[in-house]
């Protein structure tokens, strides 16, 4: 109750601490987008895509304001750098990155949680065959990923177990 009324007094401290999250997710964003550029196009590239989604309007002005597409989009390009690392052979840690990625955008906003299938897809696609690709999901790697992304999400909006009629019709 205190914390409310000072909250209600003088909201500035409050306010300045939630855009200054906002804004190193926009940073955290400009950064990923430069990681997964450079991974296809190259340093020069790379440099010019950061500099784009640092100067895209809608970037900007989500550095202003306090919503839960901010951390969204930085969760989003942080999953498919890992992503594209599992797709070119990476190892556990890059489904265990993926998997929290996916966990944290899902809890963000729930259509955050379309990156499982895409996940699922770089699995398939670095196998030979079908066959091999379908056999592969249910290897450790991805599986672990898959419940890292579920769990991280169930942490993080525990109301969906302990009120699931209420997630239901909202």
């Amino acid at each position: 109750e205190a914390f409310y009324h000072a909250n209600m007094l003088n909201p500035t401290t409050l306010i300045l601490a939630a855009r200054t999250i906002s804004v190193l997710f926009d940073l955290g964003t400009v950064l990923m987008v430069y990681f997964l550029t450079r991974a296809y196009a190259g340093a020069p590239a790379a440099f010019a895509a950061a500099l784009f989604a640092a100067l895209n309007p809608l970037l900007v002005k989500s550095a202003h304001v306090v919503n839960v597409d901010t951390p969204l989009t930085f969760f989003v390009i942080a999953s498919l750098y890992c992503i594209d690392r599992i797709s070119r052979g990476g190892d556990l840690k890059w489904f265990l990155l993926a998997g929290a990625g996916i966990g944290l955008a899902a809890s963000s906003k729930y259509n955050g949680a379309f990156l499982l299938p895409v996940l699922l897809a770089a699995q398939v696609v670095r196998t030979s065959s079908l066959r091999e690709g379908l056999r592969s999901l249910f290897r450790l790697p991805v599986v672990s990923s898959a419940a890292l992304a579920g769990g991280i999400f169930v942490l993080l909006n525990p109301y969906i177990l302990l009120s699931p009629g209420e997630f239901q019709r909202d």
